[in-house]
């Protein structure tokens, strides 16, 4: 059955940077998808980033991309997880709330 409720646009400006709409829903279900991912080669991680994220269509140059995935002299591997794992475009009938990579100590 279709909702009669009707969505609220809401603008927010995470952390003062850019400004971006997100669409409220009354009755939308949230759920939490979460992934524990071991990284046992970071380069091959890193191979993959970059080639995704300079795949044509991409908006990022080549430059732009080893700045985002590198981090001082070393691979920065929450950006190359972000580069994957996160979707230009959430999946049809869905609106990421929110996208979170942190280092976890293993069990």
């Amino acid at each position: 059955m279709l909702s009669t409720a009707h969505p609220r646009i809401e603008t927010v400006r995470p952390g003062g940077h850019s400004i971006y709409e997100r669409i409220y829903m009354p009755d939308a279900k949230c759920f939490r998808v979460s992934l524990d991912i071991r990284v046992f080669d970071e380069q091959t991680l890193f191979d993959a980033a970059f080639r995704h994220a300079t795949e044509p269509g991409s908006l990022l140059s080549r430059d732009d991309a080893l700045k985002l995935l590198m981090l001082g002299d070393g691979i920065d591997v929450p950006a190359c997880l972000a580069t994957l794992l996160d979707p230009d475009a959430p999946p049809a009938g869905t609106d990421i709330q929110e996208a979170t990579i942190e280092k976890i100590d293993p069990a």
